[in-house]
């Protein structure tokens, strides 16, 4: 793991405040940049041998909260 990840990482258990995005105001290109990025961050997550695990672990949360995210759209 490099150490911009490890930063990375320690930030996200430090702030898990939701992020909103207005994407109206978005130009269309850096929505396109944003979505890639979000697919490499779900990439390199799933590289994690615990990936399984703290998905099944957050659903699990979800679930119990009847949170509407896990609703299909």
């Amino acid at each position: 793991m490099t150490n911009s990840t490890q930063q990375l990482e320690h930030l996200i258990e430090e702030d898990d405040r939701p992020i909103k995005l207005n994407y109206d105001s978005m130009p269309e290109y850096v929505k396109q940049e944003l979505a890639a990025s979000a697919w490499k961050a779900i990439q390199l997550f799933m590289t994690r041998p615990d990936a399984r695990e703290i998905l099944d672990a957050e659903k699990a949360r979800l679930e119990a909260e009847e949170s509407t995210l896990l609703t299909r759209r």
